[in-house]
This record gives structure tokens, sequence and C-alpha cells, in this order.
């Protein structure tokens, strides 16, 4: 009864639930997939699934900050500020999410690229919605990679302040790249930026992109298309505030903007870096100490000049042509004193003569009788046009220098004639000591050529006269005729225009510490400079006054960048050059109640600054001076007032070992300052200078130790 009732519950079971067709004996436990394991697995493991996604999940995160507190690398999904406390390397790009904006303030930090061919950040406008990129004080620097280089930034929404951009090193991509972009970019610095293609401009902006800059800076942008290229009518570029543009091989920039930059930017630009390269301002020697020439312009030396750092020739837009009229005078150079003439600019030398200040021509350079005595920089690289008509150059050891070669004409491989070419007619170059593996004249690489025209005579150079790599051309077309002795008569003495005797203070034994010998009437002897007539120290603005003057002393309000010390210039609150005739007891005063003062006397070279007593006087900082110079005022504590009608204390220098003064005329040798005559100098001897104290110097003449006045003398190595 049990059985046929479990069979009965059995055949009901199956009409209900009919087993799977059998294809063979041996598959039909595997074909019972309703019964199996394998199946109840899957089938809890999909539903498993289909619970957890109900489940909500945790929202994405930004990237996790690096120990310096940057990402290396991923996605920006949510806004979010970075603080940089150590500089920082990118790994990968940082994609900026459509819907997220980033902050970087860098703190003074910078951020490199550990790879070229990566954009360093993205951030596109996507769906409607443009994500927004700010940079403060951060510096991006490309220098260290080379080659085919990505935009730094793909970024279509920039805010930039105090900013530096490096650039790449022979790159195909420039460092922003801006179409269809909205940047707005704040006291920022382009700089270093080598490119091999017209999309390797500093800034390359095309399409509708809007670019404003305010306070901006671009210097060394050696690329086809300039520091700045931009295309298309749509595109909008403007400058305001300060816009400097130097050392820009090609022109600075290209297509259509507006300029409404006031002046010429000076001092700190970017993230904490200095520029220092303010308008050329000319000197009272009639040339401009160092600065930028933007504009046509003609130089007459009336006296010696001195240049203090580069002086740049370059037009924004378009070249410029400036004339240095020499007029047999000297222009002396610092170390790393040069002349830059960017491309398409040109400059014309008349009559000069040149010491330890090298010319680096990208545009075009004509000279017509120049000398160089004693110089330990080389005179020349060029790298277009450069035509010599009588060069005298002698005693000069480039052999440390860059490059090694008094006149280097670099070309381009694969470049044609017109790129490194110079052509010197009528030459002497006497006792040049290069480096050793190229010659006082080096040619490199294709398309350079050197041509040598008319007479040159090569006189005990080493290691070699003429040198050519790599392509590079030198052609001789004298037949071997060296120059006449006579040649020599031709060109300016060594010590240019001599000074013009200055007025001492009056002595009561009537004698004077300078003698100047009547002026001969031959054609060689330069005329006497002539002096202005009437002071310029009364039209001085009311907050500088020069007082105890005479009716020749000049004055002039200069910048910081002007007054010949680059870190004395970085904090200088005002400064005022006096020249010409200058007596002791001459009073220089700027307004305010504390401030630190410092004196810098001309004819230091190169100018050392020292410290001069500060007083309060009628509500002014007050300094004596007792020659010329200047006078440069620095925050500092509040100043005593003048206690009495006497004369403050000048400040006192002890001069280092290998101080040498020149004389300039014959003077006077005392046993004390303004003391006792005890024997007579000539003029034009150099004795080593020991002491300076209240406008003398002590000096070493033959053993015998004694003192001559500070102004008849120039000072060499001192400082």
């Amino acid at each position: 009864m049990r059985i046929k009732t479990a069979m009965k519950a059995t055949a009901e079971a199956s009409a209900i639930y009919p087993p799977p067709p059998i294809i063979s004996h041996n598959n039909t436990r595997l074909l019972a997939l309703p019964y199996s394991l394998p199946f109840k697995f899957i089938l809890s493991a999909f539903l498993l699934a289909i619970l957890l996604g109900s489940v909500p999940t945790q929202a994405q995160q930004n990237p996790t900050a690096a120990a310096c507190g940057l990402p290396a690398s991923g996605e920006i999904v949510k806004t979010v500020t970075y603080t940089l406390s150590a500089d920082c390397e990118l790994t990968d790009k940082l994609v900026v999410n459509a819907a997220a904006s980033l902050t970087i303030n860098g703190e003074g930090h910078t951020i490199t690229h550990s790879s070229s061919r990566k954009t360093w950040i993205e951030a596109r406008t996507s769906g409607g919605s443009t994500p927004t990129v700010t940079l403060n004080q951060v510096t991006l620097d490309r220098e260290k990679v080379w080659g085919d280089l990505r935009p730094a930034l793909s970024v279509d929404k920039l805010v930039a302040n105090k900013v530096t951009f490096e650039g790449s090193n022979y790159g195909s991509w420039g460092i922003l790249t801006a179409a269809e972009h909205s940047w707005a970019l704040t006291n920022v610095l382009f700089r270093d930026n080598k490119g091999v293609t017209s999309a390797a401009a500093g800034v390359d902006v095309s399409g509708s992109a809007t670019l404003t800059l305010n306070h901006a800076a671009f210097v060394n942008h050696n690329s086809p298309s300039g520091a700045v290229r931009i295309q298309g009518a749509s595109a909008t570029v403007t400058f305001s505030g300060c816009l400097t543009a130097v050392k820009n091989p090609r022109i600075f920039i290209s297509g259509s903007f507006t300029n409404n930059s006031d002046n010429a930017c000076d001092g700190l630009i970017g993230n904490g870096d200095r520029v220092g390269i303010g308008p050329a301002v000319s000197d009272p020697c009639g040339l401009p100490r160092r600065g930028q020439v933007l504009a046509d312009a003609v130089y007459n030396l009336s006296a010696n000049c001195q240049l203090t750092g580069g002086l740049y020739i370059e037009g924004l837009t378009e070249g410029v042509t400036v004339t240095i009229n020499g007029n047999g005078g000297r222009i002396q150079g610092n170390p790393g004193s040069y002349i830059f003439i960017g491309g398409d600019n040109r400059l014309t030398i008349n009559n000069l003569v040149l010491n330890n200040v090298r010319i680096e021509n990208y545009g075009r350079l004509e000279v017509q009788r120049l000398a160089s005595y004693e110089s330990s920089q080389s005179l020349l690289h060029n790298y277009h046009i450069a035509n010599f008509n009588k060069l005298l150059v002698k005693d000069v050891d480039v052999s440390a220098a860059q490059w090694n070669a008094l006149i280097l004409a670099q070309g381009s491989a694969g470049n044609s004639s017109g790129d490194g070419d110079v052509t010197i007619r009528d030459a002497i170059f006497d006792n040049i000591r290069s480096g050793s593996s190229v010659g006082t004249l080096y040619s490199n690489t294709g398309g350079a050529s050197i041509t040598l025209n008319g007479c040159v005579s090569f006189i005990s150079n080493s290691p070699r006269n003429t040198h050519a790599t790599y392509g590079g051309a030198i052609a001789d077309n004298t037949g071997g005729s060296a120059c006449p002795d006579s040649l020599l008569d031709e060109f300016p003495a060594p010590e240019g225009i001599l000074p013009p005797p200055a007025r001492e203070e009056k002595r009561e034994s009537g004698s004077s510490d300078s003698y100047s010998p009547p002026a001969e009437t031959s054609e060689d002897t330069h005329a006497a400079v002539a002096i202005p007539a009437l002071s310029t120290c009364e039209t001085l603005p009311d907050d500088i006054q020069v007082t105890g003057t005479t009716e020749s002393t000049q004055c002039r309000r200069v910048s910081g960048m002007h007054i010949g010390d680059d870190e004395l210039g970085s904090i200088a609150t005002d400064a005022v050059d006096v020249w010409s005739w200058v007596v002791p007891d001459t009073k220089v005063c700027f307004e305010g109640d504390s401030g630190s003062l410092h004196f810098l006397d001309a004819a230091n070279v190169p100018r050392s600054p020292a410290s001069l007593q500060a007083f309060s006087e009628n509500g002014m900082i007050c300094g004596m001076i007792d020659r010329p110079g200047t006078v440069v005022i620095s925050p500092g504590p509040a100043a005593p007032a003048l206690a009495s009608p006497a004369t403050p204390q000048f400040w006192s220098q002890s001069l280092p070992r290998g101080c040498m003064a020149m004389t300039t005329h014959i003077l006077n040798f005392r046993a004390a300052p303004n003391g006792d005559i005890t024997d007579m100098l000539p003029a034009f001897v150099t004795l080593t200078a020991e002491e300076r104290t209240d406008g003398w110097v002590r000096v070493d003449y033959h053993g015998a130790k004694g003192w001559v006045s500070a102004s008849f003398v120039q000072l060499q190595d001192c400082e």
C-alpha cells in the first residue's frame, strides 16, 4: 500500500514537472539545470548583485594630495584648493571635471612634470559648464624636459596671479595655447622658451580666445613665431600695467593686439622673480647704463660710459634702428655686460672703444672704427648679419668666456646665407687668447660664415687664428695682406675721452691737488667736454633736495634699476644722481623721517655701495657727500636730528686687497687727508689703494703711504 501510494505521488509529480528530454543516457543529470548546484550558485550571485545595485554607492573623491600638497595626477571631480608646502612633480595630467574648479596656491614653490609629452592641467568646457583653473604664486617649470612637448595647460578659463611660466627646450609647442579660451593673467613672467616650430611661441592665441595681461614680462623666447603669436581677427589680446619683452631673438609679437601698458617692468614679477630691465634712460655720458631701447635712437658720447647690465635693442612689433657715435669715447662693461640686438633691429657703432662688453646679435650690426683692449668677454656672438670696417682688438683673453672665441658666427644646419654671416675689413687681432677647441674667429654650423676683406693682421694669438666646424665657413679674401702700422692711428685711444678737470675745494695755501697741462692743438687730442652752465639740482621734485652745489652741479632722480647695483636697487625707495662739479658739504635730502642712506661713488668701476650717515632735518632724511655719485635711500630706522651745525661725519671704507687707483691728473701727494703736501704724483699711473675716507684715498707710491683726492682717481677692482 505504501509502495503504491509513493508511486502514485511520483507519477503526479512527473505530470506537473516533466523531466527534460533525454539526448543521451550520459547527460541526463547535466541537463537537469533547475536542480543543479552550479545553477543555484549562479542564481544566488545574480540576486545578490541586484540587491547590492540597489544600495547607493560612495560619492567620487578628488585624488589624494602628495606630500608636497598637490596630487601627482588624477581627475578633479569637485571644486578644490591645493596649497603647496614644497616643490611638486606631476607624473600625468590633472583633469578638471566640467562641474569643478581647481585652485593651486603655490606659496612660492615650483611644479615640474616627469614627462615631456603630457599636458599638465586639462580643464575643458563640457555640457555648457566651464571649469576655472586659478594659479597663485607658483612656477610651472618645463625647462628640464626636451623634445616634442605638449602645451602645459589646456584650460578654457584660466586666472593667474604671480606666476612664472618656464619654457621648454626645443619643443614643438609653446607654454600656453589658447583657442576659444578666456584667460586673465596678472603679474606673470614667461621666459626661456626655445621652440622649433611656428606653434612653439611662448603664448599662442587663436580662434576667439580672449587674453588679458596686466603686468607681464617675456624674456628669452627663441622660436620662429616669436614670444607671442596672435592668429585670426577674432582673437583678442590686451596688455596693461607694465610690459617687458627682452632678449627675444625673433620679433616679440605677431598679430593684432591692444597695448595699454604704461612702462617697462622693473623689479620682482611672476613668482618672486626679478626682471630688472626698465626703459633705457641716457646717462650723463650720453648712453644708457642698461635697459630696453624700444624706439629709434641716436646716442652721442660726451664722456666715457659704464654699462652695468644688458642694453636691449628690441622693438615690440617692429625693428628699431639705434646709432652709437662714440666720438673716441669708451664704453666699459662689468662682468656680464652685453648689448643685445633682437631680430629685425639694427645697431650702428662709430669710432668707439668697447671693453668687456659682448654684443649678441640676432638683427643687423654695422661697425665703423671699433677698438677693444684688455677684455675678458667675447666681442661678438652673431646669429644674423654683422659688418666691421676697421677693427682693432688687443690683449684680450676669452679662454674662460662662453664659446671661448673672440668672434663667433653661429648658424643653423641647413639654413642659407644671412644666418650668422660676419664680414671684416681692415682688422688687427693682437695677443688674443681663445679656447683650445676654437680660435680667435670661429664659424660654427651650416649657414654661418666669416669673410675677411682688405687687410687683416693676426699677431701672437693662441691657439689659432681661425676655426670652422659643422659646415661653418671662413673665406679669406685678403691675399695674405697684413695691415700697415699706420692703421693703428685711426683707432681711438684706450683711455677714451678723459673726464674734464673737476673743481676741488679751495685751499688756504692756494695749492691745488690737480694740475691739468694746457690742451694740445694737434688733431689727435680730444676736446674738453662741455659742462652745463646751469645746475639742474634746483629742478628736482619737492621731495628731493640737493643743496650746497655749484652752478655746474647736475642732478637727476633715478629708479632702483639705474643705480648700478642690483641688490641695493631691489630695496631702494628713491635715488638721485649727482655729477659734474661736486664740492664738499653737498647735502642730499629725501622727504621722510626714517630710512638708511647709501652712496655709490661714480669713480668706482663697478660701483660698490657704502653706508652714508643719515640725519633728520626739517622733515627730511639727509646725508653729506663730497664727490659725484648716486645717493640711495632704503627702508631703515628713524634718523637722529642734526645735533650741531657741524658737518656730519662721512663714511669711511677699507679697500680690499687688489684695489687699484689710477690718477687722472697730476696730483698732490699728502701726508694726511687735506694735510701737508709731501710729493707730486704723475698723471695716469696706477697705484695700490688701501683706504678711503672723507673724499680722500690712501695709496702706496713706491712704498710711501699717502693721500690723494678721490675726485681725481679712478678705482679698479675695489668690490
